[in-house]
């Protein structure tokens, strides 16, 4: 669908954008889902199968969030996930702790806890106070299309001209998520493209 909506694929495009609900209903409740869950825990934390489970979803989530992102950049779509739905939900985990080896369950609470990982929101509030925060590399990739999203949404409103305000907040926004480049989480695991990786 990624490779046929941006090779420039009418078909594929078309069969995309005609999806495009269904998908983002599909992970929403997926959230739903993860979010019952953490509920059920009651502020227990996770095994590592079940914090698999709970990233899978996430990921799918944000992937999804992204695409959506990536078909507004190219096409100028509206998208079909707005960023005020993610709350609390957390960002996308680093890929080393993604494919840790666990031997056992205190091993990967020593993992989980060693690990840096925050809220949507938590991010995004730093984004605009101007502090740089460390993250995944997903989680960066994240926040970018956020803010990609957040100057599209502002350019399209007729007051964008005279709105310096909003204007500065975005800058500096933007200005910290580079910032934050240097502080990104390093990755242990290579994911090698020429052939299929666990």
């Amino acid at each position: 669908m990624v490779f046929a909506s941006w090779s420039g694929d009418p078909k594929g495009l078309e069969w995309a954008c005609s999806i495009k609900s269904l998908l983002a209903n599909m992970v929403a409740g997926n959230r739903y889902e993860l979010h019952l869950r953490s509920e059920a825990r009651q502020g227990a934390p996770s095994g590592h199968e079940e914090w698999v489970e709970d990233e899978g979803c996430r990921r799918t989530y944000y992937a999804v969030y992204v695409f959506f992102g990536l078909l507004t950049l190219t096409y100028n779509h509206t998208p079909a996930i707005s960023f005020n739905e993610f709350d609390t939900l957390e960002l996308p985990s680093s890929e080393s702790l993604w494919n840790v080896e666990v031997s056992d369950e205190e091993s990967w609470r020593e993992s989980l806890t060693a690990s840096t990982i925050m809220s949507f929101r938590e991010a995004h509030d730093n984004l605009f106070r101007g502090d740089p925060a460390r993250y995944s590399a997903f989680a960066t990739r994240v926040m970018i299309n956020a803010l990609f999203l957040e100057v599209w949404y502002h350019k399209r409103s007729p007051e964008a001209l005279q709105d310096v305000v909003t204007e500065y907040k975005l800058r500096l926004a933007l200005e910290t998520w580079e910032k934050s480049l240097d502080s990104c989480e390093p990755e242990t695991v290579v994911v090698q493209l020429s052939a299929p990786h666990k």
